[in-house]
């Protein structure tokens, strides 16, 4: 049996992309892993993440994926824990993903408002959460920015109803660089939260950038279960 598994991604050129990873025999995947966002910079960069996801030994792996953009190679490589490396270490048996826009590869944009170091609003990620979560991950994107400014962002993460969010996560950090155009870290988490079914998900930020452009930032959110 695998007790998670450490994740590597690249892609040959700059884009964003999502990717599925699967189990089960070939034309009968069942996938445990969906939509999970990355941007590449494609300039040697890979992108790591820790996934705790029990595997029954035997199982047959798979991936695929898409691209903002045509003739895309996505490299993937995963090393499978064969014991947990914690005590009580957290683990599911599969992630689900709010806030996808696969018409773009990416996710939900969020815009921070024009004022710098302020909270924008809210914004809806998911209504209705699929089913009760014990842990959260958190991906970023910068939705098809290829000039981006330099600069950092704070994060909300929060659920509940509309105009009376109450603040899961609490200003998580991330940056950007403009010689690579992407924001660091690509993934935050995963964080043990619990998050009943039908939960309502919603993100704002804040940002040092006012550009109406370059002050977009994509989140998507991953629920364990």
């Amino acid at each position: 049996n695998s007790y998670g598994m450490f994740v590597s991604m690249y892609m040959n050129t700059k884009d964003d992309c999502l990717i599925d990873i699967a189990v089960g025999a070939e034309s009968s995947e069942q996938v445990i892993v969906p939509d999970l966002m990355f941007t590449s910079v494609g300039a040697g960069e890979n992108m790591q993440l820790f996934l705790p996801i029990f595997i029954p030994a035997a199982s047959r792996i798979a991936v695929r994926g898409q691209a903002d953009g045509v003739g895309r190679d996505i490299f993937f490589t995963a090393m499978l824990l064969g014991k947990p490396f914690l005590p009580g270490m957290m683990l599911g048996s599969r992630l689900t993903a709010y806030g996808i826009n696969t018409g773009d590869s990416g996710g939900t944009q969020i815009d921070p408002g024009g004022t710098a170091h302020t909270k924008g609003s809210y914004v809806e990620l998911d209504a209705s959460s699929d089913h009760h979560h014990k842990g959260l991950l958190a991906s970023f994107g910068m939705g098809q920015n290829a000039s981006a400014t330099a600069g950092s962002f704070l994060v909300d993460i929060a659920v509940g109803a509309a105009t009376s969010e109450q603040v899961l996560i609490q200003n998580l950090f991330v940056g950007v660089s403009s010689a690579l155009d992407h924001p660091a870290p690509v993934f935050c988490g995963p964080f043990p939260v619990s998050i009943p079914e039908s939960t309502r998900l919603a993100v704002r930020a804040q940002s040092t950038i006012t550009d109406a452009t370059d002050r977009l930032i994509d989140v998507a959110l991953y629920g364990l279960d």
